[in-house]
């Protein structure tokens, strides 16, 4: 099938009349507005990383209040562990295995 020449409508013809430092500001507003949409997209961003940034600094802070809680339990567990060790040695002479 042989593509014809099809010829734009009058509507949608580019304007012969339309000069370069016209299609110059087009092309700089169209720049502009990408420039504005990549600030927009930018400030989003930023917006986005400081949230998150601050439920991470929430979640290290309880991640170190559990690792306060597991070496005051470790501790105490060793503590427990040689008392228990000191009286068996006392009621039976050495320690006695589980």
């Amino acid at each position: 099938m042989k593509r014809g020449n099809k010829k734009p409508s009058p509507k949608n013809a580019p304007s012969k009349d339309m000069s370069v430092s016209e299609l110059a500001g087009m092309v700089a507003r169209g720049f502009a507005e990408v420039s504005q949409d990549f600030k927009d997209v930018r400030r989003e961003m930023d917006e986005g990383f400081a949230r998150v940034d601050g439920r991470v600094n929430i979640l290290e802070h309880k991640v170190d209040r559990i690792q306060d809680s597991v070496n005051e339990l470790t501790y105490d567990s060793r503590k427990t562990r040689t008392r228990l060790e000191n009286l068996e040695l006392k009621v039976f002479g050495s320690i006695q295995e589980p």
